[in-house]
């Protein structure tokens, strides 16, 4: 990958089983299943606002990561990266402060 802030991408079929993944199906159908909830929630509840809208892609910040999730009909999409860091001298460089 050439971002190396990227430690997860997990792509599932409808039915949340991995079919696309850089790292072990048993850590990617966990990640899946974890965060398949949060996803359909968010689905809903962006229906329920505009029923013309639909949910594209959000991303969910922790202290650490970064998880950005893409709901579809036919697919999932979860890629984890480490967080950011950002300091006051020189903004424009990336610097992570863990890895997964």
């Amino acid at each position: 990958m050439d971002d190396e802030s990227v430690v997860i991408v997990v792509m599932t079929n409808k039915d949340g089983n991995p079919i696309l993944t850089n790292i072990g199906l048993n850590t990617a159908s966990n990640f899946a299943k974890a965060l398949y909830p949060i996803s359909r929630m968010a689905t809903r509840s962006i229906t329920e606002l505009d029923i013309f809208d639909e949910t594209l892609a959000f991303r969910l910040n922790t202290k650490n990561y970064e998880i950005l999730l893409v709901p579809h009909l036919e697919f999932n999409i979860v890629v984890v990266q480490q967080k950011r860091v950002y300091t006051k001298k020189n903004q424009n460089k990336n610097t992570t402060e863990k890895e997964f």
